[in-house]
């Protein structure tokens, strides 16, 4: 099968490339070494911007893409590419000659490390009887990690919860920018209160960032919760929301959820068939609210009331075990779709693992 697959996410942000063509040669260069024959008329080489890409987010940026795959058009390079749900609506007039495929990458991702390669375990039965829940920062300089926790911890209700704060030396400036309203010192204090990881699980850290896609965990986290407080990579006011792996690992380990990130979150896991729970909490439209202090307090509050009194219990069971079994689902059709695709573009019928891992698209 004469096909070259390869990310080209940071192509917009590679200062080493000095045009479209220089990119385009290496890329070849690329493929011959893997003992493709490039000069074929059969020969395809398959493009991803999949793994929390903002690589066309910026008009600037989106440029650069057209021009590179304008000169994949002018030197009659079979080319398609592969983007996430939110680069759904980029302009196709722009790509002539290209095949653009839209696959949900963070969601197969998560299912193939945790339901087909099983590298973790599984929580099997939502606990609704906790009396806990549960709040990972991540990176936490971004106003829906520590700003939130601290909010939680104000209101007396961090203690309720399974959480995660880790502020490095890299990322001490900007997390302080965060919680204008405390002193240096109180800051320092805070952070020592509350600097911690979630289980004992070991984590290998990039330089000066907390760059984690979550996995491994220690399935305990998810066994003795009630419910997660998905604090997502973006936390914007804006009309096309990002969403990350986080409220995949949160629907295969059968929890209820309330989501801290893009406005419009709630909305577009809805419009894709899941149950998102707000229609349980007393501030419904707290997705929807374009002032982020104000969106914060709103999840507080919901918080506050599930840990408090969370009622419908068994109808918030259902929902859980309704989106497992459609994120499941809907994995399947990723598959059978990648399958058809590429069985078109006459490269046999290969699955997500053969096209996008190989082609060097972040994997744990």
């Amino acid at each position: 099968m004469n096909y070259y697959s390869i990310d080209v996410t940071d192509y917009y942000n590679n200062k080493f490339f000095t045009g479209p063509n220089h990119y385009i040669d290496w890329l070849l260069k690329l493929a011959t070494k893997a003992k493709k024959n490039v000069k074929s008329n059969n020969f395809v080489l398959i493009c991803h911007i999949l793994f929390e890409s903002y690589a066309l987010e910026k008009e600037k940026d989106q440029q650069q893409y057209i021009e590179l795959f304008k000169c994949f058009n002018e030197r009659r390079i079979n080319t398609v590419l592969l983007l996430c749900p939110w680069d759904s609506d980029i302009d196709r007039n722009n790509f002539k000659g290209t095949r653009i495929h839209i696959i949900n990458y963070h969601a197969w991702l998560v299912h193939y490390l945790l339901i087909k390669q099983k590298q973790n375990d599984l929580n099997p039965k939502w606990n609704h009887q906790s009396k806990k829940y549960l709040m990972l920062t991540g990176k936490p300089h971004v106003a829906n990690k520590i700003r939130l926790l601290w909010k939680l911890s104000k209101q007396n209700i961090l203690e309720d919860s399974i959480w995660s704060m880790l502020v490095r030396p890299g990322t001490w400036d900007q997390c302080k920018k965060l919680l204008p309203e405390l002193s240096n010192k109180e800051f320092k204090d805070f952070v020592q209160k509350y600097n911690r990881q979630a289980d004992d699980v070991k984590i290998k850290f990039q330089t000066n960032t907390l760059h984690y896609f979550g996995i491994p965990y220690d399935v305990s986290i998810y066994e003795d919760t009630l419910f997660r407080i998905i604090a997502d990579t973006r936390f914007r006011t804006t009309d096309k929301p990002m969403l990350s792996e986080k409220i995949y690992t949160t629907m295969l380990n059968r929890l209820p959820f309330i989501m801290a990130g893009d406005t419009g979150s709630i909305k577009w896991l809805r419009q894709q068939g899941f149950r998102t729970f707000e229609n349980y909490l007393p501030i419904s439209n707290y997705d929807d609210i374009h002032d982020q202090e104000q969106r914060l307090d709103a999840i507080v509050s919901n918080c506050k009331f599930w840990i408090t009194g969370m009622t419908d219990k068994k109808n918030i069971e259902q929902d859980v075990e309704y989106n497992y079994n459609l994120l499941c689902a809907k994995i399947d059709q990723t598959e059978n779709d990648m399958q058809v695709l590429t069985n078109e573009i006459g490269i046999g019928r290969l699955g997500v693992k053969d096209v996008c891992l190989n082609g060097k698209t972040l994997a744990v």
